[in-house]
């Protein structure tokens, strides 16, 4: 594999990998674009908002949409050291009870250093949902800026192109946010080479 490899993968189907990849595409999109795969059957292309006008592909990134494999073919592409994994979980007990199931099996699996390039995204969800105190025993456990969180935004919830000029002012910083994030252990990867 050339280049580096972004891989978001979710803890269950319909939690959001799709949307975290076209925000982190818009975001990591300039003169050039990421590479992009999309899991099979996915939609990947109707949520992008742009690219299509880019005067070249930067062949040493690339997004990989891999769907709701956070705990099984992310394990295993994660042996790779120059692929990075961005697990998506619902703001939910139960989606941080996921998230943090995969991430221990990470670290028994990869070591510390493999957890070192894996972050996780919670994505904000319709309900009242109480999970103050499991975010924060994630981020003690896991690292302070490996946690993401995209509150739930109406215009995130909707089909189709990922509407940026109607994302609150949160999704914008979250966005920014997990942009900056992975770009830190991009950095270091390139650094540790």
């Amino acid at each position: 594999m050339t280049g580096r490899t972004v891989v978001v993968a979710g803890v269950a189907g319909g939690v959001g990998t799709t949307t975290v990849t076209a925000l982190l595409f818009t975001q990591l999109s300039g003169e050039s674009v990421p590479r992009l795969v999309d899991h099979s059957g996915g939609d990947l292309g109707s949520r992008l908002t742009g690219g299509d006008d880019a005067p070249r592909i930067d062949h040493e990134l690339t997004l990989h949409d891999l769907g709701a494999h956070a705990d099984g073919a992310l394990l295993d592409l994660l042996d790779d050291a120059s692929v990075f994994g961005v697990v998506v979980a619902p703001t939910t007990p139960v989606g941080f009870a996921d998230a943090q199931r995969v991430l221990a099996r990470i670290r028994e699996r990869h070591g510390v250093g493999g957890l070192r390039r894996v972050m996780l995204v919670v994505v904000g969800v319709f309900g009242e949902h109480r999970t103050t105190r499991s975010s924060e025993a994630l981020q003690n456990e896991f690292g302070r800026r490996s946690l993401v969180v995209v509150p739930r935004d109406p215009a995130l919830a909707a089909g189709g192109r990922v509407p940026l000029n109607r994302l609150t002012r949160e999704s914008r910083r979250a966005q920014g946010e997990l942009v900056s994030y992975l770009r830190e252990r991009l950095a270091s990867h390139r650094d540790a080479r």
